[in-house]
């Protein structure tokens, strides 16, 4: 197999190592703690860990958007693998825009 023909086969995956690449290189770069949004994500999420439903989130900073509870639904796994520590969520964004960058890019590739 030359290179070619395997850029062609994984480009696609190779893509989202590069974009998983920079969003934990990122990390680095990133700070919370003055992001109320976050907050309310992380209390929203360990309600559902700790077996209480979700139907609707608080509103939000957009002007009273709610989000829905499939937003606090989808973070709540990576959140109980890590003990409801909080880096389950940062894990969370980053397998998410990670996973946009690889679905963008399969999405161009079919156009």
């Amino acid at each position: 197999m030359n290179v070619k023909s395997f850029l062609n086969r994984y480009d696609i995956w190779l893509i989202g190592l590069l974009a998983l690449c920079v969003r934990v290189v990122g990390l680095g770069w990133m700070d919370y703690t003055n992001f109320a949004e976050f907050y309310r994500d992380f209390v929203m999420t360990s309600r559902i860990i700790h077996g209480m439903p979700v139907w609707l989130g608080p509103p939000s900073m957009l002007g009273g958007f709610h989000f829905p509870p499939f937003y606090y639904y989808s973070m709540a796994p990576l959140l109980w693998l890590f003990h409801g520590h909080h880096a389950g969520l940062i894990a969370t964004g980053i397998v998410i825009s990670t996973l946009t960058v690889v679905v963008l890019f399969w999405l161009l590739v079919l156009w």
